[in-house]
């Protein structure tokens, strides 16, 4: 069938008029014959361009159920079911529109709200400019055929008692749902439940109460599962539950552990008051089968597993998984009564500001001490929370109690800083997150530009309109918003500027090697060098030692956070921590940019320890027990297990004490001799830990200059420390390099004298940045004048390296007195990189050194 077109055109009168009429006169009575042969067989209706009914016949007034009147002159909306798609219209109108004809099968709604099929066949009557003027819509009841098509498909594809699907749909779904789980690498689980008991019901009360009773359960189940899940039966009182999209193994323990209590409620059915329990047997995709009948044999094995385990149970196909998913039930029980009863508490990490050393916020880090598991990590139970939907009530306390803490200290006259929360997706997306946020700076006090929210990437792009609306909404409050764990999510740099965020946070996995991996030196230069260009503040999180620290500051790095400033703090703590960064800032750490503006400018340098030490033992109490005594000292350890590792930290890094586990037998000779022929760490001061058999490792103490008694014990360990302190300043002092850059004049007899700058001054040399090339072993006589000093200082010198742009220089001999002057001035600077209790430590040590000498 194809469009009609009009083709009559107005004529003037003539003399061929009356034969013209008895033509149109014939046209017309065609018509009616061919209008009266549809009626009699069709549905029939005529509308304009815009839907509105001109014409309808008999049979469509009587299966639509409305009169000519009601319907003539309405929108054809007037009979949508809802029961299709707005694309479906779309498409609809988009073919008779542009002059086709449509064909289809459209599910209507009549006037008393019943729903009728009919297959429709609409054709446009098109204008003398062939567009279309009008349709004609004929339809064909189809309703009991299409009524009949779903019986079929119900008895192939459903459970007649329950309505369920059954085996043949469930196969089917999962099919469908493992191949699209390989496709995106997650896991499906699949539950196989069974009712305990039922036998004894049926046999006890008839069928026809079971089959009631099976009914009753399947809504249950149909209840307490997502919607994307499939609840089946697979006969008698077998049912059968596929999760999908499963981001964690134990998660299908928690969704067997909602279906076992929904079981736990009578069931009353004919009077009859019912309990029953069920035994749920779990196999997971990909890790018990690639298919979906060995998904199901092995969920089958599970169940019986469970069953013979004492009934009303669950149990998964391996035994790994079923002790982890009980550990993961016993956590989420604790973890329920862990903020009534007071066990969840907080720590603060300070944030620093890395050129000027000044304490600029805290961190707020939740802990649990559980009376019965001890204190548990946040890495095992935050994830609990946020799945079990604990983590509102969690995330509410932590953030009143922070903003709280934050206000108290103010109160207190403590320097006003920021506190960071991090907050979870789960609390993010609740309706009223920004109302409890203004609620709760309401009643606490706290000035909304001293709270900072920490949010992740893929919080932010899971649903980015709705999560802009919500970031405005804060941003509006004062607050400020930084991304968490930057560099791990999408790291979409569009989205930065959209939300408004102030700063970013560095994951602690790219920092961890930044200084010997060249991947993630290479992504936290860019990320660093992205913020910069967006005008954003940038921290790293997890700086742990001073290589990060120097790589970091290098590449003008904002602020960092971690162990090497300051680990986690009790509450109590942090005023104490406060008031002493405030005492240091007041006594002259003034930040590298003050110097800016002098002749010879100073690179800032703070938060600097007083050693590195590289610890190498096996066992997890003695690193420990050591990283613990030498943090107190300001000495940074730097822990290996191993010989391999320690030649590889030996060959990497200069360490000012090397301290080895003689317990590792013959491979702690051989650490302590890689050390002592190591040129960088030849010099360093050694420390033997003793083993419990002095006989077997009485040659490996004399290599050390210092042994550690065993048992050991935090005094033990500072006896020890304490005579060998002053020889592990002296090294440090030896090799302590200030970033400073002054002008340096270069005399050599291949040329006429070179002027160029320094990037860092030691006792033994400097660094230089120069574009004239010199070779390595050439001598040469260097000039510089110290800081703040007025007589010139010449050396004796050799080019022990070059490259691009720069090059180093090792003094070879230089006056007794201004060798002696530089000593001092390099001790000042190095005390100055130091906080002021590792300054004070320092200066005591000093004048013990030059009391011995």
């Amino acid at each position: 069938m194809s469009a009609i077109r009009d083709v009559t055109e107005p004529k003037q009168p003539n003399k061929g008029a009356q034969d013209d009429c008895a033509i149109n006169n014939a046209q017309f009575k065609e018509l009616a014959d061919l209008q009266f042969a549809l009626d009699q067989h069709a549905i029939v209706a005529m509308t304009d361009v815009q839907g509105t009914i001109s014409y309808v016949n008999d049979k469509f007034c009587a299966i639509s159920q409305y009169s000519k009147d009601e319907l003539i002159g309405q929108n054809h909306r007037i009979l949508n079911s809802g029961q299709h798609s707005k694309e479906f219209f779309q498409q609809m109108y988009r073919t008779i529109a542009a002059g086709g004809v449509w064909h289809g099968e459209i599910k209507n709604r009549a006037k008393d709200g019943s729903l009728y099929w009919v297959d429709t066949t609409i054709v446009p009557f098109l204008g003398p400019s062939d567009r279309p003027r009008q349709y004609v819509a004929i339809r064909t009841d189809i309703t009991e055929r299409k009524a009949a098509e779903e019986r079929i498909q119900s008895l192939a594809y459903y459970d007649d008692l329950t309505r369920l699907p059954n085996r043949t749909l469930l196969k089917d779904r999962l099919a469908r749902a493992l191949a699209g789980a390989r496709r995106h690498q997650c896991k499906v689980a699949l539950l196989f439940l069974d009712l305990d008991r039922f036998k004894d019901i049926n046999d006890s009360l008839g069928h026809s109460v079971g089959d009631l009773l099976l009914q009753e359960v399947a809504e249950r189940l149909k209840t307490r599962g997502r919607e994307q899940d499939t609840v089946a039966r697979l006969g008698g009182d077998e049912f059968l539950i596929m999760l999908t999209d499963v981001k964690d193994v134990p998660d299908a323990a928690v969704a067997a552990e909602r279906l076992m209590d929904a079981m736990t409620a009578e069931f009353v059915v004919q009077g009859h008051s019912l309990s029953i329990g069920c035994s749920v047997g779990i196999s997971i995709f990909p890790d018990h089968g690639a298919d979906c009948d060995t998904l199901i044999k092995n969920a089958d094995a599970a169940m019986y597993s469970a069953k013979e385990s004492g009934r009303n149970n669950f149990c998964f196909f391996t035994e790994d998984m079923n002790a982890q998913a009980v550990e993961r039930l016993t956590l989420e029980s604790s973890l329920r009564l862990a903020l009534a009863k007071e066990q969840l508490f907080l720590m603060y990490q300070p944030q620093v500001n890395i050129a000027t050393g000044e304490i600029t916020g805290v961190e707020a880090l939740l802990r649990w001490q559980s009376p019965s598991l001890g204190l548990v990590p946040p890495s095992k139970f935050i994830i609990i929370a946020e799945n079990s939907g604990l983590i509102v009530p969690i995330g509410e306390w932590v953030l009143r109690t922070a903003c709280a803490q934050a206000q108290k200290w103010q109160d207190e006259g403590l320097p006003a800083v920021t506190v960071s929360v991090n907050v979870s997706a789960v609390q993010f997306r609740q309706e009223d997150f920004c109302a409890l946020v203004r609620r709760v700076l309401n009643e606490t006090g706290l000035a909304p530009k001293y709270l900072e929210l920490e949010l992740t990437e893929s919080l932010l792009l899971a649903n980015a309109d709705l999560m802009l609306s919500v970031v405005r909404e804060l941003k509006a409050m004062g607050l400020t918003l930084a991304i968490d764990d930057f560099g791990t999510g999408y790291s979409s740099f569009s989205y930065l500027r959209q939300f408004q965020v102030g700063r970013l946070k560095i994951d602690r996995s790219f920092i961890r090697d930044v200084a010997v991996n060249p991947d993630d030196a290479a992504i936290t230069a860019a990320i660093i060098s992205m913020a910069k260009s967006l005008r954003l503040k940038v921290i790293a999180e997890g700086v742990e030692d001073e290589a990060q620290m120097s790589f970091l500051r290098a590449h003008h790095c904002d602020e960092i956070q971690g162990y090497y400033f300051c680990k986690p703090l009790a509450v109590d703590k942090v005023a104490d921590k406060l008031r002493g960064n405030v005492a240091e800032m007041q006594a002259g750490r003034k930040p590298a940019a003050d110097n800016l503006a002098h002749k010879s400018q100073e690179v800032g340098i703070s938060l600097m320890s007083i050693g590195l030490a590289l610890l190498v033992s096996a066992d997890p109490v003695t690193i420990q027990q050591f990283s613990l005594a030498l943090r107190e000292l300001s000495i940074l350890p730097d822990a290996c297990p191993d010989a391999a590792s320690a030649a590889l930290l030996l060959k990497r890094r200069k360490f000012d004490a090397v301290i080895v586990d003689l317990q590792l037998g013959g491979r702690s000779g051989h650490i302590l001799d890689e050390a002592s022929l190591s040129p960088s760490n030849r010099t360093a001061v050694t420390f033997g830990i003793e083993d419990n058999d002095a006989e077997v490792t009485s040659p490996f103490r004399k290599k050390s200059q210092f042994v550690f008694e065993r048992p050991l014990s935090a005094e033990s360990i500072h006896k020890t420390l304490k005579p060998a302190y002053g020889l592990i300043l002296r090294e440090r002092r030896r090799y302590f390099r200030y970033p400073v850059s002054i002008p340096v004049i270069i005399r050599s007899e291949s040329m006429q004298q070179v002027s160029c700058n320094s990037v860092n001054i030691s006792g033994g040399g400097m660094a230089l940045s120069t574009q004239v090339p010199l070779l390595p072993g050439e001598n040469v006589r260097v000039q510089f004048t110290l800081p703040d000093h007025t007589v010139p200082l010449f050396a004796e010198s050799t080019i022990c390296w070059s490259k691009t742009g720069q090059m180093g220089v090792r003094f070879v001999s230089i006056s007794d007195a201004r060798e002696s002057e530089l000593q001092v001035w390099l001790s000042q600077k190095l005390e100055e990189t130091l906080p002021e209790g590792v300054a004070g430590q320092f200066r005591t040590a000093e004048l013990c050194s030059k009391g011995r000498a």
